[in-house]
Protein backbone atom coordinates (compact mmCIF):
# COMPACT_ATOMS: atom_id res chain seq x y z
CA UNK A 1 0.00 0.00 0.00
CA UNK A 2 1.12 3.52 -0.76
CA UNK A 3 -0.52 6.92 -0.41
CA UNK A 4 -0.32 10.00 -2.59
CA UNK A 5 -2.00 13.42 -2.42
CA UNK A 6 -3.57 15.11 -5.41
CA UNK A 7 -4.60 18.70 -6.20
CA UNK A 8 -8.28 17.80 -5.77
CA UNK A 9 -7.71 17.58 -1.97
CA UNK A 10 -8.15 13.81 -1.93
CA UNK A 11 -5.70 11.12 -0.93
CA UNK A 12 -5.19 8.17 -3.26
CA UNK A 13 -4.19 4.84 -1.73
CA UNK A 14 -3.08 1.80 -3.71
CA UNK A 15 -4.40 -1.61 -2.75
CA UNK A 16 -1.91 -4.16 -4.01
CA UNK A 17 -3.95 -7.28 -3.31
CA UNK A 18 -7.31 -5.66 -4.12
CA UNK A 19 -6.12 -4.24 -7.47
CA UNK A 20 -7.78 -0.93 -6.69
CA UNK A 21 -6.93 2.67 -6.04
CA UNK A 22 -8.99 3.95 -3.14
CA UNK A 23 -9.94 7.60 -2.73
CA UNK A 24 -10.26 9.40 0.61
CA UNK A 25 -11.45 12.89 1.43
CA UNK A 26 -9.53 14.66 4.15
CA UNK A 27 -10.83 16.58 7.11
CA UNK A 28 -10.09 17.56 10.69
CA UNK A 29 -10.84 14.05 11.95
CA UNK A 30 -8.84 12.17 9.30
CA UNK A 31 -9.63 10.49 6.00
CA UNK A 32 -13.08 9.34 4.91
CA UNK A 33 -13.56 6.77 2.12
CA UNK A 34 -14.91 8.47 -1.01
CA UNK A 35 -14.77 5.61 -3.52
CA UNK A 36 -12.31 3.47 -5.42
CA UNK A 37 -11.26 2.56 -8.94
CA UNK A 38 -10.59 -0.92 -10.28
CA UNK A 39 -7.18 -1.29 -11.94
CA UNK A 40 -7.11 -2.33 -15.62
CA UNK A 41 -5.43 -5.64 -16.49
CA UNK A 42 -2.15 -4.07 -17.68
CA UNK A 43 -1.60 -2.26 -14.38
CA UNK A 44 -2.31 -4.93 -11.75
CA UNK A 45 -0.81 -4.93 -8.25
CA UNK A 46 -0.35 -1.16 -7.83
CA UNK A 47 2.52 -0.13 -5.59
CA UNK A 48 3.92 3.37 -5.17
CA UNK A 49 1.85 6.37 -6.29
CA UNK A 50 2.70 10.05 -6.83
CA UNK A 51 1.20 13.14 -8.39
CA UNK A 52 3.04 13.55 -11.69
CA UNK A 53 4.23 16.75 -13.33
CA UNK A 54 1.20 16.65 -15.64
CA UNK A 55 -1.33 16.60 -12.76
CA UNK A 56 -2.13 12.90 -13.25
CA UNK A 57 -1.44 10.13 -10.77
CA UNK A 58 1.48 7.87 -11.71
CA UNK A 59 1.81 4.47 -10.03
CA UNK A 60 3.95 1.37 -10.31
CA UNK A 61 2.48 -1.94 -11.41
CA UNK A 62 4.39 -4.78 -9.80
CA UNK A 63 2.55 -7.48 -11.78
CA UNK A 64 3.31 -5.98 -15.20
CA UNK A 65 6.67 -4.31 -14.42
CA UNK A 66 5.63 -0.89 -15.64
CA UNK A 67 4.45 2.55 -14.62
CA UNK A 68 0.78 3.43 -15.19
CA UNK A 69 -1.21 6.68 -15.06
CA UNK A 70 -4.71 7.76 -14.17
CA UNK A 71 -6.58 11.03 -13.86
CA UNK A 72 -7.98 12.15 -10.53
CA UNK A 73 -11.43 11.43 -12.02
CA UNK A 74 -10.46 7.74 -12.33
CA UNK A 75 -9.77 7.62 -16.06
CA UNK A 76 -6.84 5.37 -16.88
CA UNK A 77 -4.45 6.75 -19.46
CA UNK A 78 -2.34 4.88 -22.00
CA UNK A 79 0.27 2.75 -20.29
CA UNK A 80 3.78 4.14 -20.35
CA UNK A 81 5.68 1.72 -22.57
CA UNK A 82 8.76 1.23 -20.43
CA UNK A 83 9.62 -2.10 -18.85
CA UNK A 84 10.85 -1.61 -15.30
CA UNK A 85 11.92 -4.86 -13.66
CA UNK A 86 10.68 -4.73 -10.07
CA UNK A 87 9.56 -1.08 -10.08
CA UNK A 88 9.92 0.63 -6.73
CA UNK A 89 10.06 4.27 -5.69
CA UNK A 90 8.77 7.09 -7.89
CA UNK A 91 9.84 10.75 -7.79
CA UNK A 92 9.69 13.81 -9.98
CA UNK A 93 13.32 14.44 -10.82
CA UNK A 94 15.11 17.77 -11.03
CA UNK A 95 14.54 17.60 -14.81
CA UNK A 96 10.72 17.58 -14.28
CA UNK A 97 10.28 13.96 -15.40
CA UNK A 98 9.07 10.94 -13.44
CA UNK A 99 11.87 8.57 -12.36
CA UNK A 100 11.51 5.06 -10.91
CA UNK A 101 13.89 2.57 -9.33
CA UNK A 102 14.34 -0.76 -11.09
CA UNK A 103 15.75 -2.99 -8.39
CA UNK A 104 16.25 -6.10 -10.54
CA UNK A 105 18.12 -4.09 -13.19
CA UNK A 106 20.15 -1.99 -10.74
CA UNK A 107 19.03 1.16 -12.53
CA UNK A 108 17.04 4.37 -12.35
CA UNK A 109 14.67 4.84 -15.28
CA UNK A 110 13.03 8.02 -16.55
CA UNK A 111 9.48 7.40 -17.71
CA UNK A 112 7.44 9.80 -19.79
CA UNK A 113 4.41 9.72 -22.05
CA UNK A 114 6.39 9.95 -25.27
CA UNK A 115 7.81 6.44 -25.03
CA UNK A 116 10.83 4.62 -23.65
CA UNK A 117 12.80 6.76 -21.31
CA UNK A 118 16.38 7.21 -20.30
CA UNK A 119 18.21 4.77 -18.05
CA UNK A 120 20.95 5.38 -15.49
CA UNK A 121 22.74 2.15 -14.56
CA UNK A 122 24.31 2.09 -11.11
CA UNK A 123 28.10 1.58 -11.08
CA UNK A 124 28.02 -2.04 -9.95
CA UNK A 125 25.36 -4.66 -9.27
CA UNK A 126 22.93 -3.32 -6.70
CA UNK A 127 19.23 -3.10 -5.96
CA UNK A 128 18.13 0.53 -5.61
CA UNK A 129 15.39 0.97 -3.05
CA UNK A 130 14.79 4.55 -1.91
CA UNK A 131 14.79 7.47 -4.33
CA UNK A 132 14.97 11.19 -3.55
CA UNK A 133 15.78 14.51 -5.21
CA UNK A 134 18.18 17.07 -3.82
CA UNK A 135 20.72 19.60 -5.07
CA UNK A 136 19.82 18.99 -8.72
CA UNK A 137 20.50 15.24 -8.51
CA UNK A 138 18.67 11.97 -8.02
CA UNK A 139 19.78 10.06 -4.93
CA UNK A 140 19.18 6.35 -4.37
CA UNK A 141 20.04 3.83 -1.73
CA UNK A 142 21.40 0.38 -2.45
CA UNK A 143 22.49 -1.12 0.82
CA UNK A 144 25.06 -0.16 2.10
CA UNK A 145 25.66 2.58 -0.49
CA UNK A 146 24.09 5.88 -1.49
CA UNK A 147 24.43 6.86 -5.16
CA UNK A 148 24.04 10.23 -6.85
CA UNK A 149 22.80 10.35 -10.43
CA UNK A 150 22.53 13.33 -12.74
CA UNK A 151 19.35 13.16 -14.85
Amino acid sequence: MAIGPAPDKHLYVTSHSGNRIMVYTTGASGGTPAGSYAIPAGCREPGEIILGPDGDLWFTSEASNRVCRMTTAGGFLPIVDVTVNAPGQLVIGPDGNVWVTSSLDGALIRVDTSGPGYRVDLPFPSSPLGLAVGGGYLWTTANPYIFRAEP
